[in-house]
């Protein structure tokens, strides 16, 4: 199957890891505000400064999240875009295919369901 390629080898412009950074950035951040809020003496006394830090951590980690999925919904565009080009048999052949990824023949399954009604394996 050297024709088609898995899912995961979609190149996509920027790419990141963003749920990993979103990690990140939320422990640096989350740990920061706490830090102060438990040795700056006038923070300790604001009762609602500990939900603020929740609300900063969980505000990034959906903003990543989201992004996270924005990604991926990209790379399965680009992905049918390429297999769109490519002869019936193929597909059918790359379906299955152990040579490609689970979610590659997967994303063919989908595209030849929704796109050649009737289609089988064979």
């Amino acid at each position: 199957m050297n024709i088609i390629k898995n899912i995961e080898s979609v190149d996509i412009a920027g790419e990141r890891s963003w749920l990993a950074l979103g990690v990140i950035v939320s422990m640096v951040v989350g740990g920061s505000l706490t830090a102060a809020y438990l040795f700056v003496p006038h923070l300790s006394e604001l009762q609602w400064f500990g939900v603020v830090i929740i609300a900063i951590v969980l505000t990034i980690m959906w903003i990543t999240a989201t992004k996270d999925n924005n990604q991926e919904c990209l790379r399965n565009q680009k992905y049918i875009e390429k297999i769109k080009q490519l002869p019936l048999d193929t597909l059918k052949k790359a379906a299955r295919s152990e040579e490609l990824s689970e979610e590659s023949r997967k994303a063919i399954i989908r595209f030849l369901n929704e796109n050649h009604q009737g289609w089988s394996l064979q």
